[in-house]
């Protein structure tokens, strides 16, 4: 749902007016936290801050000026997949949504393992709606406007308070944090690799409902997880 340009103007005159009384909600991650970022295997180093200029390279959370880098991770894998691959059937009628992934990407795509650098503080954007007079559906449609307006407002309040913005998932919204991080000019990268692993290759081990540890592997949560067929 796209908003015109009263509202986009009220989500810019709004945020400040919330940050300033302390009602901006957030999210921290403390340093040494570990996220997760499925990524082209040619990349030699998962920190990479992106800053696209032209509207159709731009994600939700991009800077709309083109300014600022941004880092896409999450808490799981899980999350991390989903925004990887679901995006591709994200359109059209549903019984036409691709539902089945070649086997040959998964030795084309790396899991990423970085671990935080700083203590960070994101924006809650789910839980700011609510401040902003704002619902769901327009934080998740494929008009992006809306997101990136509020990325604009936020990175230009005083001290820039925030990192990033925190999200859940859109395909695959879990309870897992996702997040739209940024690079803060004169310090050091807010997070580091610590290892790069091809889908074929890669398990993690999680908690399953039942509380039991369990160990998946990328296959296991592509279609287990996430409904695709692997082929």
């Amino acid at each position: 749902m796209g908003l015109d340009a009263d509202d986009l103007s009220y989500i810019n005159d709004e945020i400040p007016v919330l940050q300033a009384a302390g009602s901006l909600p957030s999210v921290n991650v403390p340093t040494g936290e570990t996220l997760f970022r499925g990524q082209d295997a040619k990349y030699p180093l998962a920190e990479n801050f992106g800053a696209p200029t032209l509207k159709d390279e731009m994600g939700r959370y991009n800077d709309p000026d083109g300014k600022k880098g941004v880092w896409y991770g999450a808490q799981g894998p899980e999350s991390a997949l989903a925004e990887v691959f679901c995006r591709t059937r994200s359109e059209g009628p549903l019984r036409k949504r691709k539902g089945y992934i070649d086997r040959s990407e998964l030795s084309k795509i790396n899991m990423a393992k970085v671990e935080t650098t700083q203590a960070l503080t994101f924006l809650d954007i789910a839980k700011a709606l609510p401040k902003l007079k704002m619902s769901h559906d327009m934080i998740t449609g494929r008009d992006y406007e809306v997101t990136q307006q509020v990325v604009k407002t936020l990175l230009k309040l005083p001290d820039q308070p925030f990192d990033g913005i925190a999200y859940h998932s859109t395909h695959y919204p879990n309870g897992d944090y996702c997040f739209a991080m940024w690079e803060r000019e004169g310090s050091d990268k807010p997070v580091k690799t610590v290892s790069l692993e091809l889908l074929s290759d890669f398990n993690h081990r999680r908690m399953n409902a039942s509380g039991v540890i369990e160990e998946v592997d990328a296959e296991e949560i592509l279609t287990e997880d996430l409904g695709f067929r692997v082929v």
